[in-house]
């Protein structure tokens, strides 16, 4: 499966944003629970509307939410247990901007 990773409308990464304000150690082990999504697909578990997530069971309870379209894992965003909610919602709104944006761009690929 490949990985790539949301950008908003404004050419953002919330995923990056997340991550890059986490501490060194939380991003490395993150970041090796991602690759390991990449290998293989199922260590990851389905939520709701398309949003699935990577939990680290260390620290504050750190999750990763992605899409999964064809073949591509869509990283859309990050959080920790005590704002899971807002942080699925978030997600959830992402897919469906890069649910149109992936439209948009099939169109245009068939003309």
């Amino acid at each position: 499966m490949k990985i790539s990773i949301y950008k908003n409308n404004s050419d953002r990464e919330p995923y990056t944003q997340w991550l890059n304000g986490l501490d060194k150690p939380f991003r490395e082990r993150i970041e090796a629970l991602v690759e390991r999504l990449e290998d293989n697909p199922q260590i990851g578990k389905y939520l709701t509307d398309g949003i699935s997530e990577l939990k680290l069971r260390r620290g504050a309870g750190y999750r990763v939410y992605y899409s999964v379209i064809d073949d591509t894992a869509y990283l859309q965003g990050g959080g920790e247990k005590a704002t899971q909610a807002k942080d699925i919602y978030a997600a959830a709104w992402n897919l469906e901007k890069l649910k149109g944006r992936l439209s948009k761009q099939a169109e245009v690929r068939s003309r």
